[in-house]
């Protein structure tokens, strides 16, 4: 059996919907629609959140089995004498450090 592309499957879904909606009575007309706002609410809340999941891992090594893997963590706090609001001299002070 031949499988049909997503695009042509889209255009199926519209013109089945259109015909659909014509036909039923108002009440399926108003679940589907309650349906469709819940589940678009509901990935507008959960991709933003698999998007920032993905970004978060970043770069990977890959392990052969039983090798283990480490890194350190260090963190400078440097003295600065002034307001710590962002300013030239803060970002003078930090790319000084940096450079």
């Amino acid at each position: 059996m031949k499988k049909i592309g997503l695009l042509p499957r889209i255009i199926i879904a519209i013109i089945l919907g259109v015909l659909t909606g014509n036909v039923l009575p108002e009440m399926w007309v108003r679940v589907f629609v309650t349906f469709n706002y819940v589940f678009s609410q509901f990935l507008g809340f959960l991709i933003p959140l698999i998007i920032i999941g993905l970004e978060c891992q970043g770069a990977y090594t890959t392990l052969k089995p039983h090798e283990q893997l480490s890194w350190t963590v260090r963190w400078h706090l440097l003295p600065f004498k002034g307001n710590a609001e962002p300013s030239a001299k803060l970002m003078k002070a930090i790319k000084k450090y940096l450079h």
